[in-house]
């Protein structure tokens, strides 16, 4: 991140980062310090939304300026995630109360959830069933945070009292999450996250409730349903003399509310099962300072210490569609059918290169792309035969780009010590134990839709009203509207949600 300010060597700057909105700037969230006018936040989450703040400090007086307005942004995803963000149906959210059983109907997707207990009203739970039929049956579900916006806490009348919690139910013990007698006593399968305290339950601040793996599991088993049953809870019993400690959550329909920005919603971040494909060697050449040898692979040195390496080669066009997959694995699986029989440290590696000649002088002064995976040893070769070289992120994306260019993949095998004697590691390269090039890959679009075209806002019965082209692709789910009140919107985040479909 960057920023402007008058150049002044008796000023620096702290960076403050919070994951979420609204949160104090104190030593626990400080980033960084830099006299600078600029800073670089590394080691990110994906798909994460996080909130920076900055503010100017003199380094004699330490007289700190106000902070400046907050940078929020949400990181991309990995290439082999997905995202979704899922709101309930305005049917299928709301609270049931346990002494007016016969108006719970009524506080279904309508103004505002009330949870918790009071003398009036008595038990109140919040309950809401989220569709997951948007998320394949099959997701893997890598991370996910459900969230609800506290409205006001006027009837939250005692401070640290009660905590708000966070179940997933079984559904199949409600068959009318407006009945209370049925909330009440249907079977809980998990809860999520930490319970809250009322403390910190803060009046437009949003509250989370982020999921631990077992708790991610469980969700996942709901996958198969298409959908997933909430119960939000407060306490149950008030102390002597208290009338009640009930709070007030935004349901993002109605008119007591912020609207469907605030409505409940979970946040949920997953992969798919990867398909494996094994590519054979397409060529392969052992390469020496005295000649060639095609369809024989073997790496060392020769009598007068120069290095014999190894060439392989590996054609891609078997793999699918590059602009529809995504590769998440790749490896060169290899088996060594000779050993060197001195006790000498030898070491091997394997080299992404790019080369369009094959003379020694060639392979010498090669342009190498990327190491593959870890060194093997001799002593390694000794105690086994099958070895495993694989890619790091760079590489998987070197290899992206060679598949994308409709490019061989080519690699060289080499010694790495230098103070050896005349040896020479033969690489099976033909048969069963062939070198191969073993891919793991999903199925994901890589090229986002064009933007509609269009647009066009004009009034229409006292409203706004927008239209746009349709957009004709199969691979479209939908659109997504937001409005800033000041400028045009930076991002879907930047401004107040008002349609998606």
């Amino acid at each position: 991140m960057a920023w402007d300010y008058p150049e002044d060597p008796e000023i620096y700057f702290e960076i403050y980062k919070n994951k979420n909105n609204k949160m104090a700037c104190n030593d626990a969230s400080l980033r960084g310090i830099t006299s600078g006018h600029e800073f670089i936040d590394e080691n990110l989450d994906s798909g994460t939304m996080y909130f920076y703040y900055i503010r100017a400090v003199h380094k004699l007086s330490q007289t700190k300026s106000p902070i400046a307005p907050k940078v929020k942004f949400k990181t991309l995803l990995e290439d082999n995630e997905f995202s979704r963000t899922i709101f309930p149906k305005k049917s299928n959210v709301g609270y049931v109360a346990q002494k007016s059983p016969e108006a719970n109907i009524g506080h279904f997707g309508v103004n505002s959830l009330k949870v918790g207990v009071s003398e009036g009203r008595g038990i109140c739970y919040c309950v809401m069933q989220i569709d997951l039929d948007s998320i394949p049956k099959n997701a893997q579900i890598v991370d996910a945070k459900f969230s609800l916006y506290p409205l006001n806490r006027v009837s939250a009348k005692i401070e640290k009292y009660g905590e708000w919690s966070l179940s997933i139910m079984d559904s199949n013990t409600i068959a009318d999450i407006r009945d209370f007698d049925q909330v009440h006593n249907a079977k809980y399968i998990k809860t999520v996250g930490k319970s809250i305290p009322s403390e910190q339950l803060t009046q437009g601040i949003w509250s989370h409730w982020n999921f631990n793996e077992f708790e991610r599991c469980k969700l996942q088993e709901q996958l198969k349903k298409n959908k997933v049953l909430f119960k939000i809870e407060g306490p149950t019993k008030l102390p002597v003399g208290r009338d009640s400690q009930i709070m007030v959550f935004d349901l993002g329909y109605g008119n007591q509310g912020g609207g469907l920005h605030y409505r409940p919603s979970i946040d949920i971040k997953y992969t798919v099962p990867s398909t494996e494909l094994f590519i054979e060697l397409a060529t392969s050449m052992t390469i020496s300072d005295t000649e060639i040898e095609y369809d024989k692979l073997a790496c060392g040195f020769d009598e007068n210490d120069e290095k014999i390496y190894g060439f392989m080669s590996f054609d891609l066009s078997s793999l699918p569609d590059i602009d529809q997959s995504v590769i998440t694995d790749a490896w060169i699986e290899i088996y060594n059918t000779s050993t060197v029989k001195k006790d000498v440290d030898i070491r091997y590696n394997v080299e992404f290169v790019d080369l369009e000649e094959f003379t020694y002088s060639d392979i010498k002064s090669r342009e190498r792309i990327e190491y593959i995976g870890y060194e093997v040893s001799s002593a390694e070769l000794g105690r086994k035969k099958k070895h495993r070289f694989i890619f790091d992120k760079y590489s998987i994306l070197a290899l992206e780009d060679k598949h994308r260019n409709n490019q061989e993949a080519k690699f060289i095998i080499r010694p790495t010590s230098v103070l050896t004697r005349k040896h020479l590691i033969n690489w099976a390269d033909k048969g069963k134990y062939s070198a191969k090039l073993k891919i793991k890959y999903i199925n994901k679009r890589r090229i986002p839709l064009p933007a509609p075209r269009n647009l066009k806002a004009f009034v229409e019965n006292g409203k706004v009203k927008l239209t746009w082209d349709k957009l004709g692709y199969e691979d479209l789910v939908g659109y997504y509207v937001v409005r800033n009140r000041w400028h045009v919107p930076k991002s879907p985040f930047d401004g107040v949600k008002l349609y998606a479909g």
